[in-house]
């Protein structure tokens, strides 16, 4: 909650109005004179000098005889103008201001008048009726009229020039306002009050060096300044320095105003008292500001009742319409004074508006409804400095966002910082309308009038002020909202009487406030609440520390927040005892302070955790409440003073408080609501002192009280229990069972649910508006009470377990806690704590929710899963079994398979068990095993359920999977596709049939799979070039990788992310080429959104999802990437299609792909395939061959290879690298390496470095599991001898993944490649560039690749080639060909050196992405040109 604090009443305008009182002496004839005096006057002048002498304003009779004398002569001589300016000077002071402003009046209309004089009355008009307006802006503009016509009969008048300059500010027009004043200093370059309220100007727009030169000003001419002037001044530096935490520098400002007025001036000794309570330096006597303050508060109520002003300097409308020196937040703080006296100075501080509201003219500028309409929507407005990420927005944030739309309009009226959070962005979005008053120009000052002008235009019904005197606080906005027609209610900010006539109710509940003393305490009549105030915005997510060894995780992170900043030890033998308070320190006083130095003392291994305060002021603090506690006999270093933190990190270490210690005479509101939410035992008095009435000191004690806490009921009793509780056994079992019912409660009773609160305050919205009587208070009824939290939290949840939200943990926890007998709770905690990791955990949590629901078959489920990750396949195969027994669940069955997947006999059983656990599995299993069923007579099965149709297809997917019968395979995906008949069934019934050997029948499903996904897939984006691409012939590279990608979202930054593969390089290179070569490109792949759009390297090639597509505008070149069956977007295959045919289709090939599906139909109806080598040719189909064109690959030599680039290296001998895919050749390499070292190192003493890179990617461990590497049960295993080797091999660097700069970087320090490989590379970029940067390769030339026809003469691997018919010969060959090549150019042998610089030159000539680039465009004709 924001801390009350308003400006100081020293700091607010100056409200000194000038009055030019002309008391003139009679005129006789002088020389120096200008006007004379005709004799035949002498009689009306002796009248006047009579009315002068009596006219001494000592009492009311000197005035009416002063009044009769004025009147007396201006009867003998009418025009006599100095009578008349005195006349309405008398009456004005006796009260009567209607005949004094008919006095100025008739001097002002007098032909021929001094100017002075006619500006003199017209100023004391606009005076009159300025020192009556309270502020009324209404009001204040009549005022600006007599100002303004008393500068244009005077312009050098400099009063009229300063009221004008002060209503001006008043008014918020602070442009005018400076103008004006700087008007007057031209005129008068020390006046005081002009440089004062500079001085207060300057300070809100935050200028603060401008408004400490004006303040400074002042001081330096004392001797020409009133002493009020001069102790303005003062408090207005002391108010600066305490805006930049300047504290010490304040006080001494302060203490210089006290002194000055010969300790007079009372603002100033309320402004000391305050500064040291700011530094917690306490060393003041308080008595005195009490016995002061009521001496002030006594002569204010004696001018509001008729009294006139005892002080020389201020008139009584001047006193009032300032607050008093004590402000109701400061008076909180003084423990001397009571409820009774706290509202009073409320009253005080808000009389100063109270005439708004009973003005006429303000009152009529709404119309009174003439009949509430209760059906219709009630238009709420709630107005704070505070709708941003702070305790006052965390507090408000649930109410004002979670109300009925059915039943209000909800519209926020700020005039505090928009500090961009996603707090104030919800108040935003979720008002109906949000009225910002804090001005978009720098260093402006809020305008109040135009805030309220801006919220009125909305017709509001209740207006809810979350501030009153908080600081921050501005009341006139609410005052000048508030009209006869609307509710106006003081809420929640300020823990008081918002003092003004003009607030209708205050609303709290019955235990925050004392019944019997409430008349006392506040103005406003009640609300009362049911179930609590406060509609905070509790966070499930939070974790809670309740001892118990299974929420070990949240202890620990709590302490660690606390402890572990400050190195405390964490010895489990002897823990360190956390004693917090996270107040501010504002609410400190010596009393608390003490008594938590006494628990100190008194509790061995404790320590006092407090917040910092931001320096310099926390300096300071730190320094004094050390000093404090040496002489309490406590060593600081037990002190620990917190940097303030994010709030969900706040509250993270709160919860590894042992417990609360609560300040006194005003306690904890919010702050008392997190350490309960948080379930830390919390040590706070309901009531303290002479202020044990007041809701400020009993709200944090009737928090504890709504969740069957325990309030404290006396000081030393609380000393004595928080001692007793951490010193003993059973009082630590008293805390431990204290954070357990803080926990449970907080979950079930009423204070925590936030909805119950806003129901309830809704019901009271709706009561006080339909209520034409707003003088009796209203009591809420309590709602129907529910299950408190369980519904909301059980939905966040589901809702954090959806999105892996590792808090979900903590949400479980808080359920399972107030609901142990839920066994959905129990569950769901599994369910988290299984997605973090905590597998012990979750089979503890679910084995608990088995234990209470036997019957459930997702929770076997669910704990069969969890035995599967602890590696416990027995329990594991147990309990999906008994799932299966209870419901029939197709991913139970999937997983009992994948537990006995390469076991054939418990594979066989697995599956006889799921046929028979359903009878709609037994008939598909007996359908399947009927070899002699034509499973193609089946068109539909019926009676499967649409929830369970997808993983009983996914099932039968798994199972054909499984099989080794190729007719078998088909079988059992033809059933998955019976049984739910998708794109993606349909394209693994294509690759079942293609290992069957059935290439058309495959081909068939292949693109029926695609154009069904295609037309199930909706647009990813609204993707379009721009015009003027289309003026270039169009090439489309097509490149969906139907869930086989390697390189997820790859795009033209992938080399920045992390690498990119060969292929997809590849799609990126040609296109930049191509467009050189005037063709547009737009690449259709799964790049992210946010790089969707045109490519950096080249404006005419363009990035798109592949959904984004448009069948419907076709390119005019289609090319399908890697995929054949991506032909059928461009209309191959599909006799239906739906729009024109690409003019050009290919096919781009980049491995050794299986062929079978392609039908004679698809090559027929393209115009090539594109393939990499000669090699890769013959893996095509003799009905296709015609249709290979040789394109290799190509690689960036412009970028990397060009003369002086990375390229270039040292081609250092004894660098060896290896940059493939870890499944291509280095396992074979690991092997052969230690013999390869050995022999370099003994017989040529040369230590070779092999340096790997590639690795093991999260895709390529994704493929290695599926099999494709060894079998999937070895793979971890094999990966895991893979990593061994490449950690522990001498001379092995494993560099990984790595980017195109530090691979290209590594060929070129390399001086030769290794790649045995015996994998089938059809282009083998990475020997390309390990070529072109002098790397001269040594691989297999494995005859069944591209790499002999590639590297050529240049390898220097045996000649003979890799077979795997006789690998252990070969091998040894090939180590001899590394030890004999290094041996060689480590020697400097000219063989080598020239082969390496002729392979340089070649390579980069080839291979370079133009060439390819002008090859594909030599196949696409240039009759496509547009």
């Amino acid at each position: 909650m924001r801390l009350p604090l308003p400006l100081p009443p020293l700091l607010l305008l100056v409200s000194i109005l000038h009055l030019k009182i002309q008391l003139i002496s009679p005129r006789i004839l002088d020389t120096e004179e200008i006007k004379y005096v005709d004799e035949a006057d002498l009689p009306a002048y002796n009248l006047f000098n009579l009315g002068v002498s009596l006219d001494d304003g000592s009492s009311a009779t000197s005035s009416n005889n002063a009044i009769e004398a004025y009147r007396s002569a201006i009867a003998l001589k009418p025009d006599l103008e100095e009578a008349l300016l005195n006349l309405g000077v008398a009456l004005d002071r006796i009260g009567d201001s209607e005949n004094a402003i008919q006095a100025y009046n008739k001097l002002i209309d007098l032909p021929n008048t001094s100017p002075a004089l006619r500006a003199s009355a017209a100023n004391n008009i606009g005076h009159l009726k300025h020192k009556h307006s309270q502020k009324n802006p209404f009001l204040l503009n009549e005022c600006l009229t007599w100002y303004l016509l008393a500068v244009s009969l005077l312009p050098s008048h400099v009063d009229s020039l300063y009221n004008l300059a002060k209503t001006y500010q008043e008014l918020g027009t602070t442009d005018l306002a400076l103008s004006t004043y700087h008007r007057v200093l031209e005129l008068e370059p020390t006046h005081g009050e002009s440089l004062l309220n500079l001085s207060n100007l300057h300070f809100a727009a935050l200028e603060h060096n401008d408004s400490l030169q004006y303040s400074q000003t002042i001081l330096n001419n004392k001797q020409l300044m009133s002493p009020i002037t001069v102790e303005m001044a003062f408090n207005n530096r002391g108010q600066l320095f305490r805006s930049i935490d300047q504290h010490e520098l304040a006080l001494i400002s302060f203490q210089n105003c006290y002194e000055y007025s010969n300790g007079n001036n009372l603002a100033s000794l309320v402004n000391v008292w305050v500064a040291k309570r700011t530094l917690s330096d306490w060393n003041f006597d308080e008595s005195i500001i009490n016995t002061k303050i009521d001496g002030e508060v006594k002569e204010r109520w004696h001018l509001i009742n008729g009294g006139q002003s005892s002080s020389p300097i201020l008139s009584k409308a001047q006193i009032l319409s300032t607050a008093p020196s004590l402000l109701p937040y400061d008076s909180l703080l003084l423990p001397l004074t009571t409820p009774k006296f706290r509202k009073e100075i409320a009253l005080l501080t808000s009389y100063i508006y109270s005439k708004n509201i009973a003005s006429s003219l303000f009152g009529g500028r709404t119309t009174r409804k003439t009949q509430k309409t209760p059906s219709t929507a009630i238009n709420l407005v709630y107005v704070s400095y505070d709708f941003r990420d702070h305790p006052m927005g965390h507090l408000t944030r649930g109410l004002v966002t979670g109300h009925s739309k059915n039943s209000f309009i909800v519209g926020c009226v700020s005039y505090g910082e928009d500090d961009s959070s996603e707090h104030r962005r919800s108040f935003e979005t979720s008002s109906d309308y949000f009225i910002d008053g804090m001005p978009k120009t720098p260093a402006s000052p809020v305008n109040p009038i135009a805030t309220a002008d801006a919220l009125i235009s909305q017709k509001p019904d209740v207006i809810i002020d979350l501030m009153s005197h908080t600081r921050g606080g501005i009341l006139q906005i609410p005052n000048l909202a508030k009209s006869r027609d609307n509710v106006l209610i003081n809420y929640l900010g300020y823990p008081g009487t918002s003092g003004g006539s003009y607030y209708d109710y205050v609303m709290v509940d019955k235990n925050v406030v004392a019944v019997e003393t409430f008349t006392e305490e506040f103005t406003e009549k009640a609300v009362i609440l049911p179930n609590g105030y406060q509609s905070n915005e509790y966070n499930v997510e939070v974790g809670v520390c309740e001892g118990d060894r299974d929420l070990e995780r949240n202890c620990r992170k709590g302490r660690e927040a606390l402890f572990g900043e400050n190195g405390a030890s964490k010895n489990r033998s002897n823990p360190k005892i956390a004693l917090c308070n996270f107040n501010t320190f504002d609410k400190m006083e010596e009393v608390s302070f003490t008594t938590w130095m006494n628990v100190l003392r008194r509790v061995e291994n404790s320590m006092l955790f407090l917040l910092r305060a931001k320096d310099p002021l926390g300096t300071s603090i730190q320094s004094n409440l050390n000093l404090l506690a040496r002489s309490l006999g406590i060593s600081p270093n037990r002190i620990v003073f917190l940097p303030r933190a994010k709030h969900l990190a706040h509250l993270t270490r709160i919860s590894g408080c042992n417990v609360m210690l609560d300040t006194l005479n005003y306690n904890a509101h919010t702050t008392m609501s997190d350490f309960m939410w948080a379930g830390v035992p919390s040590f706070s008095l309901k009531g303290y002192g002479r202020v044990q009435g007041s809701m400020a000191s009993r709200v944090a004690g009737a928090f504890l009280d709504s969740v069957d806490d325990e309030s404290q009921t006396s000081l030393k009793g609380l000393e004595d229990n928080v001692s007793v509780s951490l010193k003993t056994p059973l009082g630590q079992e008293n805390l431990n069972d204290r954070r357990l019912k803080l926990v449970m409660n907080g979950m079930r009773k009423e204070h925590f649910d936030t909805s119950l609160i806003i129901k309830n305050i809704e019901e009271a919205y709706k009561v006080v508006h339909n209520f034409q009587n707003h003088s009796m208070h209203v009591v809420i009824r309590p709602g129907t009470k529910g299950d408190g939290l369980k519904k909301p939290t059980l939905t966040k949840l589901i809702a954090a377990l959806h999105i892996k939200d590792e808090k979900a943990a903590n949400i479980a926890h808080r359920f399972v806690t107030a609901w142990p007998e839920d066994s959905d709770g129990w569950h769901l905690y599994g369910l988290a704590e299984m997605q973090r990791g905590g597998l012990e955990r979750a089979e503890a949590m679910i084995t608990k929710a088995v234990n209470i629901e036997t019957s459930y078959g997702p929770y076997w489920d669910n704990l069969g899963r969890v035995a599967k990750e602890l590696n416990k396949p027995a329990e594991s195969f147990s309990y999906f079994r008994e799932s299966l027994n209870l419901s029939f669940n197709p991913s139970s069955a999937h997983e009992m398979l994948a537990l006995v997947r390469g076991n054939p006999t418990d594979q066989f059983n697995a599956w006889n068990m799921i046929c028979d656990a359903d009878d709609t599995m037994k008939q598909l299993c007996e359908a399947e095993s009927n070899l002699e069923f034509d499973l193609d007579a089946i068109t539909e099965i019926g009676g499967i359920e649409e929830d369970i149709a997808q993983p009983l297809s996914e099932l039968l997917q798994f199972r054909a999977a499984l099989e080794s019968d190729a007719s078998r395979m088909v079988r059992f995906m033809k059933l998955s596709c019976l049984v739910k008949l998708t794109g993606d069934c349909r394209l693994k019934l294509g690759a079942a049939l293609d290992s069957a050997k059935r290439g058309d029948e495959a081909y068939v499903q292949f693109f029926a799979g695609v154009t069904t996904n295609y037309a199930e897939s909706t647009k990813r984006s609204d993707f379009k070039i721009p015009a003027s691409a289309r003026t270039l012939p169009i090439v489309a590279i097509y490149c969906n990788e139907y869930g086989q990608t390697w390189w997820p979202e790859w795009s033209y930054s992938s080399h920045e992310r992390g690498g990119l593969g060969g292929s997809e390089e590849a799609v990126l290179f040609v296109s930049r080429e191509l467009a050189k070569l005037g063709y547009t490109v737009i690449i259709y792949n799964e790049v992210m959104l946010s790089e969707e759009g045109v490519d950096p390297g080249n404006p005419c090639v363009f990035w798109t999802h592949w959904r984004n597509y448009d069948v419907h505008d076709p390119p005019d070149v289609f090319i399908a990437w890697r995929y054949h069956l991506s032909l059928a977007v461009a209309g191959v295959g599909a006799p239906d299609h739906p729009a024109a045919r690409p003019r050009k289709t290919f096919l781009w090939l980049q491995d050794a792909v299986p062929t079978t599906s392609y039908s004679a139909s698809m090559c027929d109806s393209i115009d090539g395939i594109f393939v990499l080598s000669k090699f890769h040719t013959l893996i095509l189909p003799s009905r296709c061959i015609s249709k290979g064109v040789v394109t290799p690959n190509g690689i960036d030599i412009e970028k990397y290879f060009a003369t002086g680039s990375l390229g270039d290296g040292e081609n250092l001998s004894q660098i060896l690298a290896y940059g493939s895919a870890p499944n291509r050749g280095l396992e074979r390499l690991l092997e052969m390496w230690p013999r390869i070292y050995q022999g370099l190192e003994k017989q040529h003493g040369i230590k070779p470095v092999l340096r790997v890179y590639y690795g093991f990617s999260k895709s390529f461990i994704e493929f290695g599991r599926a099999g494709h590497v060894v079998e999937t049960s070895k793979f971890d295993g094999w990966m895991e001898n893979m990593v061994h080797l490449l950690h522990t091999l001498p001379g092995v660097e494993y560099h990984g993944m790595v980017d195109h700069e530090t691979l290209t970087k590594g060929y070129a320090e390399a001086g030769f490649v290794l790649y045995p490989t015996s994998y089938p590379e059809t282009g083998c970029v990475t020997l390309m560039k390990a070529m072109s940067a002098g790397a001269l390769p040594i691989t297999s030339r494995y005859q069944d690749s591209t790499l002999p026809e590639l590297t050529g003469n240049f390898d220097l691997g045996p000649q003979i080639p890799l077979s795997l018919d006789d690998e252990v010969a070969w091998r040894v060959t090939y180590i001899e060909s590394v030890v004999d090549s290094v041996a060689k150019a480590v020697s400097g042998d000219d063989d080598v050196v020239n082969m390496r610089k002729l392979m340089i030159g070649e390579s980069r000539e080839r291979f370079a992405w133009s060439k390819v680039a002008q090859l594909w465009a030599n196949e696409f004709e240039h009759n496509i040109k547009k």
